[in-house]
């Protein structure tokens, strides 16, 4: 089985409609939630969500799919890092890894732009 990774940035803890980040950061989003509304499984969604993914092949490295979203974000830092004092915001990335060996390398200038933003980045990984 081949690898396959995504990654997405998000926005969680906001009342307001999913719309006005998308109207702060000039942004569509990839997907949003809201909350009261019913997710895919059934259960009433808790809290509103906003949700950016990379869009990339899920066979490219996790690396990649942070740095496509970084690309986007950098270039909206002022908005970002409003949204990061008031929200919940992070990348998330998940790895399902089929390779028996499998490694995730982050470049010094990545970390730079993301300490620029104030993200933090969770990893998922799993062995499938």
């Amino acid at each position: 089985m081949k690898d396959k990774n995504y990654a997405y940035f998000f926005v969680e803890g906001f009342s307001c409609h999913p719309n006005e980040i998308s109207l702060f950061l000039d942004i569509e989003p990839t997907k949003y939630s809201i909350r009261g509304d019913y997710s895919k499984i059934g259960t009433i969604i808790k809290e509103n969500c906003w949700c950016l993914y990379s869009q990339l092949s899920p066979e490219l490295f996790l690396d990649e799919h942070i740095e496509a979203l970084v690309t986007i974000l950098i270039r909206k830092e002022k908005e970002v890092l409003q949204l990061v004092k008031k929200y919940d915001c992070g990348i998330n990335c998940v790895g399902k890894f089929g390779s028996p060996s499998s490694s995730i390398h982050i470049s010094k200038e990545l970390l730079k732009d993301l300490s620029r933003l104030d993200i933090p980045v969770d990893f998922d990984l799993y062995r499938v």
